[in-house]
């Protein structure tokens, strides 16, 4: 049988072995919440064929890698299904406002996501080809 004092023993160390989340100062955090609100609020800056990526902020997977904008949203999706756990989610109320492409696991494949978590893909091959004389 298991003690509890064993239970409560492993329960505290694994407690211990998590990595302590980031935390902003809060001046810090009071400017990155007024600019995420600035773009949450602000029309779509992109367009189709635009390259973005992932801000190292956002929820999504991928930042630093090339994504293209395939589709911009007249009216935005809004993410309202789900089940009960899913209300706390930061997915559901989601506000989505683009289609991307981007590579995932060898395949190219398309996503709806929020504007507001995307940024300009500025890295290698973000320059427009060059066309042969």
């Amino acid at each position: 049988m298991i003690e509890l004092s064993e239970l409560l023993s492993a329960a505290a160390r694994q407690r211990e072995a998590r990595p302590e989340p980031r935390k902003s100062p809060p001046d810090v955090l009071c400017t990155t919440l007024r600019e995420t609100a600035a773009r949450y609020t602000g029309p779509c800056p992109f367009k189709p064929g635009d390259l973005v990526t992932p801000r190292a902020s956002s929820p999504y997977t991928g930042a630093g890698s090339p994504h293209i904008v395939l589709e911009v949203a007249e009216t935005p999706i809004r993410n309202t299904q789900g089940q009960k756990g899913d209300l706390v989610s930061h997915l559901f109320g989601s506000r989505l406002d683009v289609r991307v492409a981007c590579e995932e696991q060898g395949a190219i494949v398309a996503f709806w996501q929020e504007s507001w978590s995307l940024e300009p893909y500025t890295g290698p091959g973000s320059e427009p080809e060059q066309k042969a004389a």
